[in-house]
């Protein structure tokens, strides 16, 4: 169910804030993160993908393969490698491996966190995306409407908020 909730959420947001989906599902993932590794207590490298057609999320911890480990939470032995991964034969030192973290339930304050992540990524993507439209027509004269107050104006796509004296 959640995955369908984050496909509906994702489009939500990228229609309503003129932002691409790209951007809303590289925020959700890194939302994600940071919350697994506060609920996984770990100073790891955490890995999230989402898959942008079914919702599935998968959380991986990547692993740097050493000959000698200085750092258990984010090195793994070459024999060790090779004994976790028997598929992938080719394994050297210096490679990385990405070693499966089951899911996670996110409590309160971690929905709290990713929702704020997810917000402040938004609003940069939304902020770039009036940058880009309004760069071009630097020096030109533009037309606007004023609506509710004289704080508030809305020219083509974009609204502003005006600072009032």
């Amino acid at each position: 169910m959640m995955s369908k909730e984050i496909l509906m959420v994702a489009d939500a947001v990228s229609n309503e804030k003129g932002v691409s989906r790209a951007v809303i599902f590289e925020a959700i993932e890194i939302a994600i993160a940071s919350a697994s590794q506060r609920h996984f207590h770990e100073d790891a490298d955490l890995f999230v993908n989402i898959d942008r057609e079914t919702g599935e999320i998968k959380i991986q911890k990547v692993l740097e393969i050493v000959e000698k480990i200085e750092d258990p939470a984010r090195e793994i032995t070459l024999d060790t490698a090779q004994k976790t991964d028997k598929k992938n034969t080719g394994l050297k030192v210096g490679d990385k491996i990405y070693e499966e973290l089951p899911q996670i339930d996110f409590g309160r304050i971690a929905a709290q966190s990713a929702k704020q992540v997810i917000s402040t990524r938004v609003r940069e993507a939304e902020k770039n995306r009036q940058y880009e439209d309004f760069i071009d027509k630097q020096g030109q004269i533009l037309s606007g409407i004023i609506t509710v107050s004289y704080t508030h104006l809305r020219a083509h796509e974009t609204k502003a908020n005006l600072g009032c004296r």
